[in-house]
């Protein structure tokens, strides 16, 4: 009777591990659906401004979007979804408390952002405006929602590590029970360890296990392989820091050091830089948590490694948009003004003197009257190349509108200099230029002001350098005057 009790909860239990094993795979898979959609947004986005084909971008993002809302109420009230491998499958409605807890918090996150999505899917043709308020919007929503699909993952498993220490607990007190079982006992035992070893080799992420007092590697998954491009015997029993970059091994040896010295871990995850077996490099979150050895006798630190440079990119991307002009690739005002603050700070200290110039050009609007945008959007590129190379490396140098620039000079103590800058950069603007068999040729106004005698802010400056444009625009233009 022992023996068929313990069939019958081996089947039941294995199968709800089954169950779980599905669930935590596509738990995992909305943590890259996030990232996915804000990416494919932010592509969109990138090809739209340069006039780029974004139609397979937008049709990912939706695809994303539909899987994510799919999944997520198929967690929450229990349906239909979608496999990891494309089949159509049912998914029970999660009970557990903790678990419900989560789902209602990624629930009040997605349902307005859902909302948001569904009205942009809408847009014919799409907005710029409404492509980069989105943009904002996701970049934020989505960190949470990946916060919560995370918790989501680890909730997951952790039932699931629950289940499978019943299972065994359960097994070994009926194998000591039923010492003639023993054999049949242990065939199962090995089927199923092997299970769950596949379970895990079949992630993306890499496990390993690192002795804390020799730093050399005492386990590693075979997905090292698939990830890295390393076999498993070319890492085990070697160190584990051979695995970063030069300035990730100096974190991994602080890590180390501190657990050896006080036997604990200051902090539980963080961000490094792997070398793969081809000298390329990837952006990793490691998950850390202390362990005893195998024997028992020492202390190991287990490490669960996963791939994040696709959303590391993502962010990238994002934070470019957020500082640069979309068009010329210069500083935006936003950044100018930060730089330039902190630019009279520091010559405050060492008492040196910095310049603005205000640059506006001459002729422009003729231009776009005359040939259009798009030739006037070249003009600007080019210009904007133009006015880079006459300024140094260490000057800053942004579009503010139209067709006006800011220049930001530091350490110009001799007013030649400026002025010298000033008729280059009236020069080089004033050259003629082929713009797709259009010919153009346009000038410049220029007007400066010198900190501290025109103003100890960023908007004094800009301003009276504002003003002394202003006075070479009336009397003939194509010139440059200080404040």
């Amino acid at each position: 009777m022992l023996d068929l009790f313990l069939l019958a909860v081996n089947y039941h239990l294995s199968s709800e591990l089954e169950v779980s094993s599905v669930n935590i795979n596509i738990a995992g898979r909305q943590r890259m659906l996030s990232q996915r959609m804000t990416k494919s947004l932010a592509l969109q986005h990138y090809k739209t401004t340069q006039g780029l084909a974004f139609q397979s971008d937008r049709s990912e993002m939706i695809k994303s979007v539909r899987l994510f809302d799919q999944t997520l109420s198929a967690f929450y009230d229990g349906g239909k979804a979608t496999s990891a491998d494309g089949k159509a499958i049912l998914v029970a409605r999660l009970k557990p408390a903790e678990i419900r807890n989560t789902l209602e918090k990624a629930k009040n996150i997605w349902d307005p952002t859902l909302r948001q999505l569904n009205n942009y899917f809408n847009y014919n043709p799409v907005e710029k405006t409404a492509t980069e308020k989105l943009i904002g919007l996701l970049s934020v929503n989505n960190l949470k929602l990946l916060n919560h699909m995370n918790e989501l993952t680890i909730q997951l498993e952790q039932d699931a590590k629950r289940k499978t220490y019943i299972l065994k607990g359960l097994q070994t007190a009926i194998v000591i029970v039923i010492l003639l079982s023993f054999a049949l006992a242990t065939v199962r035992l090995f089927r199923r360890e092997k299970y769950y070893n596949n379970l895990m080799e079949k992630s993306t992420d890499v496990v390993v296990g690192v002795d804390v007092q020799t730093g050399e590697t005492t386990f590693v998954s075979s997905s090292i392989h698939e990830v890295l491009g390393y076999r498993v015997e070319h890492v085990v029993g070697k160190p584990f820091v051979s695995l970063f970059t030069t300035q990730s091994k100096e974190i991994i040896l602080d890590i180390l050091d501190l657990v050896v010295k006080t036997g604990q871990l200051e902090k539980d995850r963080c961000e490094a830089i792997l070398l793969k077996h081809s000298g390329q490099t990837m952006v990793v979150d490691m998950v850390m948590q202390l362990a005893a050895s195998e024997d028992g006798k020492s202390q190991e630190l287990s490490v669960d490694i996963r791939d994040i440079s696709e959303r590391k990119e993502a962010e990238l991307a994002l934070m470019e948009l957020a500082h640069k002009d979309e068009l010329t690739g210069l500083f935006n005002r936003k950044s100018f003004l930060d730089l330039a603050d902190h630019s009279i700070k520091r010559a405050e200290r060492f008492k040196d003197k910095i310049a603005i110039m205000f640059i506006d050009l001459d002729g422009f609007k003729g231009v776009n009257d005359s040939f259009g945008h798009r030739t006037g959007d070249l003009l600007l590129k080019e210009l904007a190349m133009r006015l880079i190379s006459c300024v140094r490396a260490s000057d800053c140098v942004a579009r503010v509108g139209g067709d006006e620039f800011l220049i930001l000079l530091e350490n110009v103590n001799d007013e030649s200099e400026i002025k010298d800058l000033a008729a280059k950069i009236i020069s080089t603007l004033s050259q003629r230029i082929d713009i797709e068999g259009e010919i153009v040729q346009l000038g410049a106004s220029i007007g400066i002001s010198v900190f501290p005698e025109k103003g100890t802010t960023v908007n004094e400056l800009i301003n009276k350098a504002d003003q002394a444009m202003y006075e070479i625009k009336n009397s003939g233009k194509n010139n440059f005057a200080f404040a």
